[in-house]
């Protein structure tokens, strides 16, 4: 399973992935968040990302950003609809709150 917390606040947005899936649909949910990181740092020199196996963290604000979210979350939203069962797509990022 897969857990992505995702929140935006203004022009700030906070994604947090936490897991592996199936290896087809977790190899999508990277393409699209790998996708989202790239586009966010040509767009934003606020940006942050920390990656390792099994986890992605991804933080950026400016007026830019967005729109490559909102394009991003699409996907994602449509993945975990139709795998319910490797995706758990969570609005509201507990790390959001502790790190403001």
């Amino acid at each position: 399973m897969t857990k992505i917390y995702h929140e935006e606040k203004g022009d700030e947005i906070l994604i947090s992935a936490q897991g592996h899936t199936d290896s087809r649909v977790c190899n999508a949910v990277s393409v699209l968040l790998d996708t989202l990181a790239i586009r966010l740092h040509e767009v934003s020199k606020n940006t942050h990302r920390e990656a390792h196996s099994g986890y992605l963290y991804l933080r950026a604000k400016g007026r830019f950003v967005r729109p490559a979210y909102d394009t991003i979350m699409c996907g994602i939203r449509q993945l975990a609809e139709q795998y319910p069962k490797d995706i758990e797509l969570i609005e509201g990022c507990p790390i959001f709150d502790k790190e403001n």
